[in-house]
């Protein structure tokens, strides 16, 4: 099962490069057929976590490190190619405030997933060395955020995105993903934050993991200013 949840990754980057291409060198790419393969390449993402969940209850072990990694930087390059394309493409086009925006979403989408996988692969190290397990849970804004980034990209590359009213909605679905996907970072970093300090405040005070785990769990300040901004759009 872990291996089909894998062979799904690569195939969803390959779909994702293949839309981007088609994006890049054709006149007119929204048609119902790419919509349709980016909704696909978007719902396998669901297919192989319920792939790889499944291994892990058959396994009796937890879905392993390499696995969260590459599902997690697959995602991170299908929306950075096919949302790449689509700012050439609209740029191209004259449609430079629309452009702009899904720029900036970009931007915003790239900053956050960096500050959260730098504080995944420290909570990963510390881990290893306390011999703990983390786990965060469920965040609920992820969710959402997947809901509005997928379907902002997907609806993008519809013929919706040829209409100016279409573009302003298009616009305010993508800075609506944006502000989830700075709330939903915020909230993993705290999670991931506080489990590492109780897995090392577990350790006697002069143990050698302790004082080697100790700074690892220090927020940073991109850490802090991610928490300050995703807490601006908690109600």
């Amino acid at each position: 099962m872990q291996q089909g949840a894998d062979l799904l990754c690569h195939l969803r980057r390959i779909g994702s490069g293949v839309i981007a291409l088609a994006n890049l060198t054709r006149s007119d790419t929204r048609t119902l057929r790419t919509t349709s393969l980016l909704g696909v390449i978007y719902a396998t993402d669901k297919v192989d976590g319920l792939l790889a969940r499944g291994a892990s209850r058959l396994l009796q072990r937890p879905c392993t490190d390499a696995g969260k990694t590459l599902d997690q930087k697959v995602d991170k390059d299908s929306h950075t190619m096919v949302m790449g394309s689509h700012i050439v493409d609209a740029w191209s086009r004259g449609e430079r405030t629309f452009a702009t925006a899904l720029l900036s979403n970009m931007a915003v989408q790239l900053w956050r997933d960096r500050i959260v996988n730098r504080r995944r692969e420290r909570a990963q190290q510390v881990a290893r060395i306390t011999d703990r397990n983390i786990h965060i849970g469920s965040v609920p804004a992820s969710k959402g955020k997947m809901f509005f980034v997928a379907g902002g990209d997907i609806a993008t590359q519809s013929s919706i995105a040829r209409h100016p009213v279409g573009r302003t909605i298009l616009g305010a679905v993508h800075c609506i993903g944006s502000a989830l996907s700075l709330t939903s970072g915020a909230e993993v970093v705290r999670r991931l934050h506080g489990d590492t300090a109780v897995a090392v405040s577990s350790l006697p005070l002069g143990d050698g993991r302790r004082m080697q785990s100790e700074p690892l769990i220090a927020p940073t300040a991109s850490e802090r200013l991610l928490s300050s901004v995703g807490n601006l759009f908690v109600p």
